[in-house]
């Protein structure tokens, strides 16, 4: 299935905004999906939760959304996926974590969440922690995080206040972080 979310407003759902999980061991029932120039906000649950149904394969691209006020935190990588892109989001003013990784990527691969071409409207932004982090890492076994070049809520990114890694072989890349956004619209 591949789909393709594009200029939507997705806000008071029940729980998550966006799903993006396969049925259960139907391979032809995999995910696809870009979502991109949306507004995902005031969902009871998460705003994006992204996972793999067994016998699935799930694909991402998520680019320049606002993903704000969500009762469950901003985006959740719940199961191993493949992340094709993540640039230009803003995610803040969420209940609990902005993003949560409680996974490794598919093949191993580092989760990219920082910005290609520096600290410019490619980069993603995480701020207004209501009661949370903007990045935690929560995977078992452990993995690794590139988020350089993103907006965080403090000028220096700081463990245990911006990000959390959970096992001591997790990676969290916070260098050159772009200017502070300290306060929440």
């Amino acid at each position: 299935i591949k789909c393709t979310f594009d200029t939507d407003t997705v806000t008071s759902n029940g729980l998550a905004g966006v799903y993006l999980h396969g049925n259960n061991g139907a391979a032809s029932a995999s995910i696809g999906a870009i979502v991109k120039n949306s507004k995902i906000t005031s969902n009871t649950g998460i705003g994006v939760r992204i996972d793999e149904a067994p016998a699935t394969v799930t694909t991402e691209t998520l680019q320049n959304n606002d993903i704000s006020s969500n009762a469950g935190g901003g985006v959740a990588f719940s199961t191993a996926s493949t992340l094709n892109g993540f640039t230009g989001n803003t995610i803040h003013s969420n209940t609990g974590d902005q993003i949560v990784v409680a996974a490794r990527q598919t093949a191993n691969a580092t989760w990219d969440f920082h910005s290609p071409t520096g600290c410019d409207a490619n980069r993603n932004q995480v701020y207004c922690y209501q009661s949370g982090v903007g990045i935690r890492v929560t995977s078992v076994p452990f993995t690794m995080v590139d988020a350089s070049f993103m907006t965080w809520a403090n000028a220096v990114p700081t463990a245990a206040v911006d990000y959390v890694k959970t096992l001591a072989g997790d990676t969290v890349t916070v260098t050159s972080p772009c200017a502070a956004q300290p306060s929440c619209p």
